[in-house]
């Protein structure tokens, strides 16, 4: 199933073949941030048939260490971290993962982490989705998006958002085989007494992310900077 879905230290991602190389220094504050990762980048061709491509992989490099993407000629279907890559790589590109090629799905996601990783929580980028799961799955998946930067959730609180308050630990369950890591933001769901509960990536991950959104959502408020988040 494809879903297409808008806007919801510093690294660097690796990917071979033409357009292979973006900026992700400053890629935040400059103005060819915006061409970079705007409509003049739909004109960007693939260097080879969409058929012939399949899944495309590439590799950013963030303070949490290796974080994969993937992306068919379609969308984004993927950001998850490297405890998570046998089950999501069977399932989402079982013949098998070609390197970048300048897919314009994944530059979007390097500039999306950058940003992220950089504490520009307030950029919200526009990446098409081609999320592979059941309509329930999909539907919590989507869910994930309305949860802001340093705020948090239970499980039963999302389940109710959904209108299936009886349905806590399908809605968990699927939570659990997220594909699409912070930018689909299962790490802002938590149990019911606060605890960090699983989390595909590590509990270190999780821990990490929320302290990292924690800081820059109380620093953005501060500052009431560009990027501010509203309250």
């Amino acid at each position: 199933m494809h879903v297409h879905a808008g806007s919801s230290a510093s690294g660097t991602m690796r990917s071979e073949g033409r357009f292979s190389k973006s900026p992700a220094l400053g890629i935040c504050d400059r103005g060819d941030h915006a061409r970079m990762v705007g409509p003049e980048f739909e004109s960007l061709q693939w260097t080879e048939p969409a058929h012939a491509l399949g899944m495309q992989h590439s590799k950013y490099d963030s303070p949490l260490g290796a974080i994969h993407t993937l992306a068919s000629p379609s969308g984004l279907s993927a950001i998850y971290f490297p405890p998570q890559a046998r089950r999501i790589e069977a399932s989402l590109a079982p013949a098998g993962r070609l390197r970048g090629h300048g897919n314009i799905f994944l530059l979007r996601a390097e500039a999306y982490l950058a940003c992220y990783f950089d504490g520009d929580l307030g950029y919200r980028p526009d990446i098409p989705l081609d999320l592979r799961g059941t309509p329930f799955q999909i539907e919590v998946w989507q869910a994930l998006r309305a949860i802001p930067p340093g705020e948090r959730i239970t499980y039963r609180e999302l389940a109710t958002r959904l209108g299936r308050p009886e349905a806590v630990r399908a809605v968990a369950s699927a939570i659990a085989r997220n594909p699409v890591s912070i930018l689909l933001p299962c790490h802002r769901v938590v149990g019911s007494d606060g605890s960090l509960r699983g989390y595909a990536g590590g509990l270190h991950a999780k821990r990490y992310l929320l302290e990292h959104e924690a800081r820059h959502a109380r620093e953005s408020l501060e500052t009431g900077g560009p990027h501010a988040i509203a309250a």
